[in-house]
């Protein structure tokens, strides 16, 4: 089984299997996870911070870890994307 690495692409912001994983805290800390998409809302690959004005945010969890894991688990079936 192939093993994916978050790459970190802002201090606070992660890219993993093409979903952005980012850092927020309010109250508490939590981990939000969502996508990138152009001004018609198709999917675009970030490059740059600026590319993260426009992030459909999908679902949080309490840790980056626990992020990955539903990233894997419900995004994706083996390596196929779902959405």
């Amino acid at each position: 089984m192939k093993k994916f690495v978050a790459k970190r692409i802002y201090p606070e912001g992660y890219l993993y299997r093409g979903y952005v994983i980012e850092r927020r805290q309010q109250d508490y800390v939590y981990w939000s996870i969502g996508e990138t998409v152009d001004s018609l809302g198709n999917y675009r690959e970030p490059t740059e911070k600026s590319h993260f004005y426009n992030v459909v945010w999908h679902d949080s969890t309490d840790t980056l870890r626990d992020a990955k894991y539903l990233i894997d688990t419900v995004y994706y079936k083996g390596d196929v994307r779902l959405n």
